[in-house]
C-alpha cells in the first residue's frame, strides 16, 4: 500500500476488507453485510501515515531508488519527504543517497530516527517495515 500511495502519480484505493473473514478456505465474506464498515486495516498507522504523506507532498516530483540489492524501495518527493519500505523478512540497514535536507527525521510509523548528512540517509527498517519520513 505504501508504495502506491507515496508515488508521484500512483492513484490508490484502499478497499475495505470483509471483517471476520479468514480466506476462501473457511469464512471467505465473514460477517460483512452490505454498506457496513470491514475491517479495520485502514487504521493501520502504516496506512494512516501514508495517506498523510501523500497529501502533504502534493504536487512535488518523486525519486524511486532501489537500495541493499533491491531489499529497500525509497521513494522520495523533492527534498521534503521519503517513504521508505522492507519487503524483505529480514531488519535491513540504510545507508544510501537522498535528496532530503540534512537533519533528523522521526518516522511517523515506528518512531524511529533517522539521519541525513552531506545526501546520505542512514537508518534501521524492521522487516516488511513501512518508514514515513518529513517534516
Amino acid at each position: 500500500w505504501v508504495y502506491l500511495v507515496a508515488r508521484q502519480n500512483g492513484t490508490p484505493l484502499f478497499y475495505s476488507r470483509p471483517d471476520g473473514s479468514n480466506g476462501p478456505e473457511k469464512d471467505y465474506w465473514g460477517n460483512n453485510v452490505a454498506g457496513a464498515k470491514g475491517n479495520d486495516e485502514f487504521k493501520n498507522p502504516a496506512v494512516v501515515e501514508a495517506n498523510k504523506f501523500r497529501a502533504a507532498m502534493s504536487g512535488k516530483a518523486e525519486t524511486v531508488t532501489f537500495e541493499n540489492e533491491g531489499a529497500i524501495a525509497q521513494i522520495v518527493r523533492g527534498n521534503k519527504g521519503a517513504a521508505i519500505i522492507n519487503i524483505t523478512d529480514a531488519e535491513q540497514t540504510l545507508s544510501a543517497p537522498t535528496t532530503l535536507v540534512d537533519g533528523k527525521y522521526k518516522d511517523k510509523v515506528t518512531g524511529n530516527v533517522f539521519k541525513v548528512k552531506k545526501g546520505i540517509i542512514t537508518g534501521t527498517v524492521a522487516p516488511y517495515g513501512t518508514c514515513i519520513l518529513y517534516k
